[in-house]
């Protein structure tokens, strides 16, 4: 059986997985009811991966993207005029940050594998790094804050329920005051009986249409006796 494709919405994004029979048919969207033409999408490669990560969101203060974790080309050299002209400032205080903390390990047919040392955990940017739209379908709106969990250090009573609490959200996005900025962490609810540096909420968004779990799942592994978190997405 020939393995489903993805297909998107060309009108509000909404994901569907189909038969590879079903490319080249028309489709009514069941979700705004636009008709379009079933196309699969483009093979997922390490810069579609990245893009979901680092979209360009004013917003979302990406620490994959804007703020150079996932570094971009480095900026030309000054001339030699411009270098004699210009005055270092003084040194302004800015949040202690991991040296590219998050690296994409590999792609695999279920998402992208990425990891960082869980020291990372203490950054609030890093926290505040994913894009304010749904981690399923890319849509902006009608979104739902959702919180990343860390099965291995969850205590037993609470592991049976970690399925539920991933798929459950702590509210919608715009019921939070600031929601486009990194003071949204400060509204949100930790994990309890949990050790602090993974107590602390790391967001995700989701709309009504697409599942968490199938979107995202989180480890926590012990390499050379270091501490490693994993996402999967």
């Amino acid at each position: 059986m020939a393995s489903p494709v993805v297909v998107r919405c060309p009108s509000c994004s909404q994901k569907y997985r189909l038969s590879p029979s079903a490319i080249g048919r028309k489709a009514r969207c069941k979700r705004c009811h636009s008709i379009f033409v079933i196309r699969s999408e483009h093979p997922i490669d390490d810069d579609t991966v990245v893009g979901w990560i680092t979209d360009d969101d004013p917003g979302s203060q990406s620490v994959m993207g804007s703020t150079g974790i996932f570094q971009g080309p480095e900026a030309p050299l000054p001339s030699r005029q411009e270098a004699e002209e210009w005055e270092e400032p003084p040194p302004a205080p800015v949040e202690a940050q991991p040296e590219r903390a998050v690296r994409l390990k590999k792609i695999q047919p279920d998402g992208a594998l990425f990891e960082f040392p869980a020291s990372a955990l203490g950054s609030q940017k890093l926290r505040n790094s994913f894009p304010r739209k749904c981690l399923g379908c890319g849509i902006r709106t009608g979104l739902k804050v959702h919180l990343i969990y860390w099965p291995e250090r969850m205590v037993p009573h609470d592991q049976p329920h970690l399925r539920d609490r991933i798929e459950a959200s702590v509210g919608a996005l715009d019921a939070y005051e600031e929601p486009m900025d990194v003071t949204l962490l400060d509204q949100l609810p930790r994990t309890r009986h949990i050790a602090d540096l993974f107590s602390q909420p790391f967001p995700f968004f989701m709309c009504d249409y697409c599942g968490a779990l199938r979107e995202i799942e989180a480890h926590v592994l012990s390499r050379r006796g270091q501490e490693v978190c994993r996402l999967r997405i």
